[in-house]
């Protein structure tokens, strides 16, 4: 029997039909179940799952960002039905209040994961986050306080019992998280050295205080040398805390961890108040004006760049001006070189 051009073409094409369907399933079934899921229950499941391959701050975080920003605007509608110009319009919204990069590009990654995972799950056609595109903000970027008022603020914080914070955070640039977790084990008098190698974290969500054995990075763990001017007020602080202290930044009535939120809001401030400081001061200024002094005293970028801890040299030369431990000469010449943070 003679097969005409006709039956070819319907039989070619019945064929290539089979081959489409067998490489691509049909989502029908699957998108179907997309539509009728909400955000806010497939978003629920997935951090509940996150929260157990991720670091604990981290999950607090994005725990933040979801209640925030993701659940407000896509809680109720189904999963299925989150499109990218309603993502775009999120991320713009986030500038214009406005708030910082780094926010507006964690939300988007933690919306993307979320969306990326339904898509595997065959829940929706395709991730919307892919096309959208990261809004331009205008950084703000935070000042170095003045010398004076770094005394200014010296001058405020005498006769409290716990006045050597000021200096270990303008002379040695620790974070507050790093200073409230050291232990007089970690500060070595005889080869003036400050051990950085855990930080005092607060959950975002239950606001409670827990000791992180491990730095913000791993270029967190470093050594600190202590100038003349910050080993003379340690040794003072001692002598006036007493020796049966084991924790530098303990309680008044036990030698507990002092909270982040305390100190900086019942302490710090207090502090910043009576010296007529303005606003934009906070214990993170501290590690501004380390870095900035130094900097300007000519210390090199790579030498500072383990001195505060970061992992980016690019970080630390535009927003502030691994090797576990420094050379002995690299620790003099640093050593020498903090003199210029007294001014």
């Amino acid at each position: 029997m003679e097969i005409t051009q006709d039956q070819l073409n319907k039989a070619l094409q019945e064929a290539l039909k089979g081959v489409m369907l067998q490489g691509f399933p049909a989502p029908t079934a699957a998108v179907s179940q997309g539509e009728t899921i909400t955000f806010r229950e497939y978003g629920g499941e997935f951090m509940e799952n996150k929260s157990r391959t991720v670091a604990k701050t981290t999950h607090s975080k994005n725990q933040v960002l979801y209640r925030k920003h993701l659940l407000p605007a896509f809680g109720a509608q189904t999963i299925a039905s989150v499109t990218r110009s309603q993502v775009q319009s999120l991320l713009n919204s986030m500038a214009d209040r406005p708030y910082s990069m780094e926010t507006i590009k964690a939300t988007k990654c933690l919306l993307s994961s979320i969306m990326e995972l339904a898509a595997s799950d065959r829940l929706i056609l395709c991730n919307p986050c892919k096309a959208v595109k990261l809004p331009r903000v205008e950084q703000v970027k935070k000042r170095a306080p003045t010398v004076e008022e770094y005394r200014r603020l010296r001058e405020a914080s005498k006769g409290h019992r716990l006045w050597i914070a000021v200096p270990l955070l303008f002379l040695a640039g620790l974070r507050l998280g790093e200073m409230l977790a050291l232990t007089w084990e970690d500060i070595d008098m005889k080869e003036r050295l400050i051990h950085v190698s855990k930080t005092l974290s607060t959950e975002n969500g239950s606001g409670k205080a827990y000791l992180k054995h491990s730095p913000k990075t791993k270029a967190g763990f470093r050594h600190i040398p202590i100038c003349d001017e910050l080993y003379v007020m340690l040794k003072r602080y001692r002598e006036q805390q007493g020796k049966r202290r084991h924790i530098v930044f303990s309680k008044r009535d036990e030698d507990a961890y002092t909270h982040p939120q305390v100190f900086r809001d019942k302490v710090f401030k207090y502090w910043c108040y009576d010296a007529d400081l303005p606003k934009d001061i906070t214990p993170h200024s501290g590690r501004h004006y380390f870095a900035y002094r130094l900097f300007l005293a000519g210390v090199n970028p790579e030498t500072l760049r383990h001195l505060t801890g970061h992992s980016d040299i690019s970080t630390l030369l535009d927003v502030y001006c691994h090797i576990d431990k420094l050379s002995d000469e690299t620790l003099v010449e640093a050593r020498h070189s903090m003199s210029a943070l007294c001014g």
